[in-house]
């Protein structure tokens, strides 16, 4: 991060860019999203006219790719989508078809995370028309992608289709992250015997968390929470969503989908069961820095609690949470 800075005073943008990635690999490596977003999004500002893009060598869907993802881990979905929007409408008609491909993989991971009015499957559906149908690693994920965007319209046979084909790919080509995802996504799809869902989604967690896989983890112990949830089963709901988000903290990104949302559903529930204290709890962002979407939904669990037990001075936070009413959430 140092040398980036001193390269840019010293207008050597070969170099203010490398070091930018550097620091943006080694934040996301030890925990740190918000920070690694900061210095991915300064190499692509470094990198934001067309001529220093010739200059420098560097794969701007994969840089893309990684600001994006370093965005949505740090719980801002939306700036994520703005960024690879910006990238996507910048791009040449000549640049490579690959690094477009995974700006729009990127975009339709975001959409998916996020309340909005796009459709994923609109970019992975264009994904597929770029990106070349051979055994490629880009190839498995672009799969994995748009098995989900199917899944997001409960298009579930296709959603089985390109799951099961891009599991495929992923296992003969080694490649645990996406397998897991894939695994959680045909889980997730649902079966005769609701059962079938829990124990599928089980499995996932076991082999997200055996593999490392911290996304496809996360995302399973929530699905899996939510499954018990939506049948009233609030005692495994809590079990699974506390782990969810325990774990989301631990690698750092407690603000990222899913691993936020289980600690919200966490609350709600606390709030139904009447266990007010430890709603309040999980609401308490105290020396914590969230978003300002999380902050208002948990924000909003605090009116619910104080609400319920007459406390009357809350309305007075009433009208700091309204300008965020339309906002996601």
């Amino acid at each position: 991060a140092a040398r980036a800075r001193h390269a840019r005073v010293a207008r050597d943008l070969v170099t203010a860019v490398d070091a930018s990635i550097r620091a943006g690999d080694e934040a996301m490596a030890v925990g740190g999203p918000d920070e690694a977003a900061d210095h991915y999004q300064t190499a692509l500002e470094l990198l934001s006219d067309p001529g220093a893009r010739a200059e420098v060598p560097v794969d701007i869907g994969l840089l893309g790719s990684r600001a994006a993802n370093a965005l949505v881990a740090s719980g801002r979905a939306m700036r994520a989508i703005s960024v690879l929007r910006a990238l996507l409408d910048g791009l040449a008609d000549d640049w490579p078809v690959e690094q477009r491909g995974r700006l729009l993989i990127a975009m339709a991971n975001a959409v998916m995370v996020d309340e909005n009015r796009l459709d994923p499957l609109e970019f992975t559906n264009a994904a597929l028309e770029l990106v070349p149908d051979q055994p490629t690693p880009l190839r498995a994920l672009l799969l994995s992608v748009h098995a989900r965007a199917h899944a997001f319209h409960d298009n579930v046979e296709q959603a089985r289709e390109y799951g099961a084909e891009a599991l495929t790919l992923a296992e003969t080509q080694d490649l645990p992250r996406i397998a897991t995802d894939v695994l959680t996504t045909l889980a997730s799809l649902g079966a005769r015997d609701p059962e079938d869902v829990r124990s599928g989604l089980e499995e996932a967690v076991r082999r997200a968390t055996e593999a490392g896989v911290h996304n496809a983890e996360l995302r399973s112990r929530y699905l899996l929470g939510r499954w018990h949830q939506d049948r009233a089963r609030f005692g495994p709901a809590v079990e699974s969503f506390a782990k969810s988000a325990a774990r989301a903290a631990e690698v750092g990104q407690p603000w990222a989908p899913f691993g936020f949302d289980s600690r919200l559903l966490q609350a709600q529930i606390a709030t139904i069961t009447g266990d007010f204290d430890e709603a309040l709890r999980l609401a308490d962002v105290s020396g914590q820095a969230p978003p300002a979407v999380a902050e208002t939904l948990l924000a909003g669990i605090t009116i619910t609690v104080r609400a319920a037990q007459g406390d009357q001075s809350v309305m007075a936070v009433v009208p700091q949470v309204r300008p965020h009413w339309h906002k996601e959430g």
